[in-house]
Formats: C-alpha cells, structure tokens, sequence
C-alpha cells in the first residue's frame, strides 16, 4: 500500500525534481561506512527531504540535525525522527534570533505544542546550523556529498 506522503511526493516530483533514496539503499549505505553509537556525534543533512538519511542514525549518543526548503518535507521530517504528530509552523516571536537572523531561514516547526530546533525549514546554501552551534565543527559528518561546504 502507497502511503499519502508517497503519492503527493509523485505528483510534486514534477514541479520540484525531488528525488528520494530507497531505505534500502540508505541502509546498506549506513552499514557500508559503519556509522558507530559510541562516540557523540552531530550528523547534519542540508538537503533532509524527509529525513530518511538521519532519522536511522538518531539515537542516545548521536544528535541529528535537518535542513530542507520545502515546508512538507520537514514536516515529514518531525514525524519520522519523533513519531507521528500534530506539526503546525512556529509563531515567530518563539523563534530564537539565531536561526531568523540568518540568509535563508524561512521557519521552525512545532509538534504538540513542543518547539523543535533541529528540522530547520531554510535554504541550505544560505542558512549556517554551525553558526548557532560552533560545536558542531569538529564533530560534523555532512551528509550533502560535498554540495555544501561548512562554514563557521
């Protein structure tokens, strides 16, 4: 059976050429690099779509950030990494000034009233997570195949 998300990515796959990794694939990718749980590490996807790529690498020792452009896709997003969930956009005035004053920031999310500052919605090549977060420099794997380069 084809889920909703599914069918509406087909039909908006001809407006915005989006493409989507076969769990598969991403699995046999994770398993091939030997992702490890024992070290604390910050994996960052510019270009999440529905956070297929990070949602298997979040766990207690690994935080998992997501930037994507499309609205649905990070919506998509919060419900893969924490469950399905009422998912409405942030008012802006509980947007910390660390993501809306960036280039590319459009919005944050919150689900069951809760905010959540890791599925950023922005445009990837402008919006910087490490400039909110210096830590994340040394610690970053970034999942863009190098599209994007990290910058402080």
């Amino acid at each position: 059976m084809v889920k909703e998300s599914d069918k509406n990515r087909i039909i908006r796959r001809k407006e915005t050429d989006e493409y989507f990794t076969d769990p598969k694939w991403i699995k046999e990718y994770i398993k091939f690099y030997n992702f490890k749980d024992t070290e604390d590490t910050v994996f960052i996807d510019p270009t999440a779509g529905d956070s297929r790529w990070i949602e298997p690498l979040q766990n207690k020792n690994n935080s998992v950030w997501a930037v994507d452009i499309v609205e649905e896709n990070c919506i998509e997003s919060i419900n893969n990494l924490y469950g399905e969930g009422e998912v409405t956009v942030c008012p802006s005035q509980l947007i910390p000034e660390e993501y809306s004053s960036q280039d590319g920031f459009i919005n944050l999310f919150m689900q069951d009233n809760k905010l959540i500052l890791n599925v950023v919605q922005a445009d990837a090549t402008k919006f910087s997570l490490q400039r909110i977060y210096n830590f994340y420099q040394n610690k970053a794997r970034d999942f863009g195949n190098g599209l994007f380069e990290i910058e402080d």
